[in-house]
């Protein structure tokens, strides 16, 4: 393990100290949240169980270190930390880029090694629930960008079929609209964990979204809500040895908002005192959710003897290169047709990504040649435009400000809904952007251990460190596959 060999057991690694103790773990991985928000609302009063977490556990940070050529990108960062290796192995950059031969994410390693695994929202697991060769994974439902409803058992694709609806019709801005199909998958929660308090929650979100009381962009955490249920339903009925849940929730938070909570990171006035006071409040309550959800994981660490980690694979902070002048942009909601329009549509199927990403899968060599050129030759016109090609698999990132470009190559300057745009107004800019320090805590379930700072650990030394915790020699049923 090399580096992480030297640090196992010292008095500053949260994970190295319990190796050999061989436990129960529970994993919440809360993207792109640093220690500074999570203390900053802790300190508020309205997150008790956060400030316990964060009173009577280590902790600490996860570092990226490797050099990359761009700041660093989620799917990136969670396949180095769930792999244990860097980019530079693993290839993994877009959510649906080819997953590596020859490197297992840690848990599936546990799960070969004959431990018990569920894992809910967890990126990177849908080819994992297609296998399905893993008797030892008792429940998995994939991140909401995977490319087919699949999941372990497969009673439960009902709901991963919502989980992914609900993020394509979200891509830019929430969407309020509920379908019956959406309904019928709500209603089939209950039966699988969803809570009555939950389901009010929720609906009393919807109806002050719908009536203008909240901002529509806290839709995204009432996706948390659902299937943070879901999870604890799961997990409980399971006893497994390693549950893992994921939420994006908070990050689309302070993606959006951190002027609004910090505005004197910024050197110059970016938004009026009307727009921060309306939204100085979104980052604490994505985070006030997460509090009732920690403080459910707490007691249950505490009556099972379970460890707890909180962990993130990096975090957020002010944006160096705030531009607030954008004041519409296009958005892909047909991308097939978006495909046609620049010529790009043959042989090609469409993954799913995040806005303003689109990731397509081609059929062969040739077609991707053939989608990579048109693509590319869109990007030369756009700011920021960029392609990444992996194999046949290729991401667009497009972000049109203005539509005039794109009405051209369909011949009608009015909307762009031929090529498969929708123009729409945006009224937040991206202050919160990618930083390479995310967040590690580690509680103990309720035996004595001491608590204070850790030091920083580099995201690569997570994986083995876990596996060390579970008791599982990192090896085991690693094999290329």
């Amino acid at each position: 393990m090399g580096a992480l060999d030297a640090r196992i057991g010292s008095e500053t690694d949260p994970i190295g100290r319990w190796v050999g103790m061989s436990r129960q773990v529970v994993v919440l991985e809360v993207n792109e949240v640093p220690i500074r928000v999570l203390r900053e609302v802790s300190q508020s009063g309205r997150t008790p169980a956060l400030e316990r977490l964060l009173a009577q556990s280590y902790v600490g940070q996860t570092e990226i270190r490797e050099q990359l050529s761009e700041e660093p990108y989620p799917s990136q960062t969670w396949a180095s930390l769930n792999y244990g290796v860097p980019y530079s192995e693993h290839g993994v950059w877009w959510y649906n880029d080819p997953k590596p031969e020859g490197h297992n994410l840690y848990w599936e390693q546990a799960a070969r090694a004959g431990l018990s695994v569920g894992a809910v929202g967890t990126l990177h697991a849908e080819q994992i629930a297609l296998r399905n060769d893993l008797p030892s994974i008792k429940f998995l439902v994939p991140d909401c960008f995977a490319g087919s409803d699949v999941t372990i058992p497969s009673h439960l694709e009902g709901l991963q079929h919502l989980n992914r609806s609900l993020v394509k019709r979200g891509s830019r801005t929430a969407d309020l609209t509920i379908g019956r199909s959406d309904l019928a998958n709500i209603a089939s929660l209950r039966h699988a964990g969803l809570r009555p308090s939950t389901l009010a929650s929720a609906t009393r979100l919807v109806a002050n979204v719908a009536t203008g009381r909240a901002s529509k962009e806290r839709l995204r955490a009432g996706q948390f809500l659902l299937f943070g249920d879901l999870f604890m339903s799961l997990a409980s009925d399971a006893d497994a040895d390693l549950s893992i849940y994921f939420t994006n929730h908070v990050a689309a938070a302070m993606h959006r908002y951190w002027y609004a909570m910090f505005p004197s990171d910024f050197d110059q006035v970016f938004y009026e005192e009307s727009w921060v006071e309306k939204h100085r409040d979104e980052i604490p309550y994505a985070l006030e959710l997460l509090d009732r959800f920690i403080a459910r994981l707490l007691d249950w660490c505490d009556s099972s003897d379970r460890a707890l980690v909180l962990v993130s694979s990096m975090g957020q902070h002010a944006s160096p290169i705030l531009d607030t002048s954008r004041t519409h942009e296009a958005v892909v909601v047909d991308p097939m047709a978006f495909l046609r329009a620049i010529g790009a549509a043959k042989g090609a199927s469409v993954s799913a990504a995040m806005h303003p990403q689109l990731t397509v899968t081609y059929e062969s060599d040739l077609t991707a040649d053939s989608g990579e050129k048109a693509m590319q030759a869109l990007a030369d016109t756009v700011a920021g435009g960029a392609v990444d090609r992996s194999g046949r698999t290729i991401t667009l990132t497009a972000m049109i400000v203005g539509i005039s470009g794109m009405v051209d190559l369909v011949g009608d300057r009015s909307d762009g809904s031929q090529a498969g745009l929708e123009l729409r107004a945006v009224n937040d800019h991206s202050s919160g952007r990618h930083s390479p320090f995310g967040s590690l805590i580690v509680y103990n379930g309720g035996q004595e251990w001491p608590v204070g700072e850790a030091a920083p650990i580099d995201v690569m030394d997570y994986a083995p460190g876990v596996l060390q915790l579970l008791g599982v020699d990192q090896h085991a049923g690693s094999t290329a596959r």
